[in-house]
Protein backbone atom coordinates (compact mmCIF):
# COMPACT_ATOMS: atom_id res chain seq x y z
CA UNK A 1 0.00 0.00 0.00
CA UNK A 2 1.60 3.42 -1.05
CA UNK A 3 1.06 7.08 0.97
CA UNK A 4 -1.78 7.91 -1.45
CA UNK A 5 -3.47 4.36 -0.91
CA UNK A 6 -6.70 5.38 1.77
CA UNK A 7 -6.45 3.39 4.79
CA UNK A 8 -9.96 3.71 6.71
CA UNK A 9 -9.41 4.12 10.02
CA UNK A 10 -11.64 4.73 13.30
CA UNK A 11 -11.78 8.48 14.23
CA UNK A 12 -14.50 8.58 17.18
CA UNK A 13 -16.58 6.46 19.02
CA UNK A 14 -16.50 2.99 20.12
CA UNK A 15 -14.57 3.42 23.53
CA UNK A 16 -15.65 0.97 26.11
CA UNK A 17 -18.46 2.66 27.71
CA UNK A 18 -19.16 5.23 25.49
CA UNK A 19 -22.80 5.35 24.37
CA UNK A 20 -23.17 6.71 20.70
CA UNK A 21 -21.80 5.31 17.54
CA UNK A 22 -18.46 4.91 15.34
CA UNK A 23 -16.67 7.34 12.91
CA UNK A 24 -14.37 6.53 10.29
CA UNK A 25 -12.11 7.86 7.71
CA UNK A 26 -11.14 6.11 4.63
CA UNK A 27 -9.07 9.04 2.94
CA UNK A 28 -5.08 8.81 2.89
CA UNK A 29 -3.05 10.14 5.78
CA UNK A 30 -2.48 14.16 5.35
CA UNK A 31 -5.29 14.89 3.23
CA UNK A 32 -7.35 17.66 3.84
CA UNK A 33 -9.58 18.43 0.55
CA UNK A 34 -12.62 17.85 0.02
CA UNK A 35 -14.54 15.29 2.12
CA UNK A 36 -18.11 13.73 1.69
CA UNK A 37 -19.46 12.75 5.28
CA UNK A 38 -22.16 9.62 5.22
CA UNK A 39 -24.05 8.97 8.08
CA UNK A 40 -25.74 5.77 9.26
CA UNK A 41 -28.85 5.94 11.79
CA UNK A 42 -31.90 3.23 12.30
CA UNK A 43 -33.81 4.58 10.02
CA UNK A 44 -32.36 7.23 8.60
CA UNK A 45 -29.30 8.27 5.93
CA UNK A 46 -27.82 11.78 5.30
CA UNK A 47 -24.73 12.59 3.44
CA UNK A 48 -22.64 16.14 3.08
CA UNK A 49 -19.42 17.53 1.56
CA UNK A 50 -17.49 19.86 3.21
CA UNK A 51 -14.02 21.47 1.81
CA UNK A 52 -11.62 19.95 4.36
CA UNK A 53 -10.75 16.98 6.07
CA UNK A 54 -11.08 18.59 9.52
CA UNK A 55 -14.26 20.19 9.09
CA UNK A 56 -15.72 16.42 7.62
CA UNK A 57 -13.97 14.82 11.16
CA UNK A 58 -15.91 17.79 13.21
CA UNK A 59 -18.93 16.84 11.88
CA UNK A 60 -18.43 13.18 11.43
CA UNK A 61 -17.67 13.02 15.46
CA UNK A 62 -21.00 15.10 16.45
CA UNK A 63 -22.74 12.78 13.91
CA UNK A 64 -22.12 10.09 16.37
CA UNK A 65 -22.50 11.38 19.39
CA UNK A 66 -25.84 10.68 21.46
CA UNK A 67 -27.10 13.93 21.77
CA UNK A 68 -25.84 15.72 19.07
CA UNK A 69 -26.29 13.53 15.99
CA UNK A 70 -27.64 10.17 17.12
CA UNK A 71 -26.41 8.37 14.03
CA UNK A 72 -24.79 4.61 14.60
CA UNK A 73 -22.17 5.39 12.29
CA UNK A 74 -20.84 8.10 9.98
CA UNK A 75 -17.68 7.58 7.47
CA UNK A 76 -15.60 9.87 5.24
CA UNK A 77 -14.62 9.48 2.00
CA UNK A 78 -12.69 12.00 -0.97
CA UNK A 79 -14.77 14.13 -2.74
CA UNK A 80 -14.57 17.06 -5.37
CA UNK A 81 -14.58 20.84 -4.61
CA UNK A 82 -17.44 20.80 -6.53
CA UNK A 83 -19.24 18.73 -4.53
CA UNK A 84 -19.20 21.10 -1.38
CA UNK A 85 -22.68 21.34 0.54
CA UNK A 86 -21.61 22.78 3.66
CA UNK A 87 -18.82 25.00 4.58
CA UNK A 88 -18.74 24.30 8.34
CA UNK A 89 -19.57 21.11 10.35
CA UNK A 90 -21.50 23.87 12.34
CA UNK A 91 -23.43 24.76 9.22
CA UNK A 92 -24.03 20.95 8.82
CA UNK A 93 -24.93 20.53 12.39
CA UNK A 94 -27.82 23.86 12.31
CA UNK A 95 -29.35 23.15 8.80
Amino acid sequence: MNDATPARRQIAGAEPFDIGGEAFADVPDGYDGPCRMTCEGAKSRDEAVFPTYAEAAMAATHAVGVSLGGYHTADLTMATAAEVTHRTWLDWLCA
